[in-house]
């Protein structure tokens, strides 16, 4: 892996977090539905990037 790589991980796992905190913050301050969707899509960003991984991990561990 790449160093430049791990800075876009790094940058994205943030950015990730900071829609997901925003989104509490608009649930709680304006718009709970708006806030939920934020919030939910913040956590996906977070959850596909590892799903991906570990579906690919089952895969070669099958093909052994």
């Amino acid at each position: 892996m790449r160093e430049s790589d791990i800075v876009w991980i790094i940058l994205r796992t943030l950015t990730c977090f900071a829609l997901t905190g925003v989104g509490g913050v608009v649930a709680i301050q304006y718009n709970l539905i708006l806030g939920c969707l934020l919030s939910a899509s913040g956590i996906l960003a977070v959850a596909i990037p590892l799903i991906i991984e570990n579906d690919n991990f089952i895969n070669k561990q099958n093909e052994r």
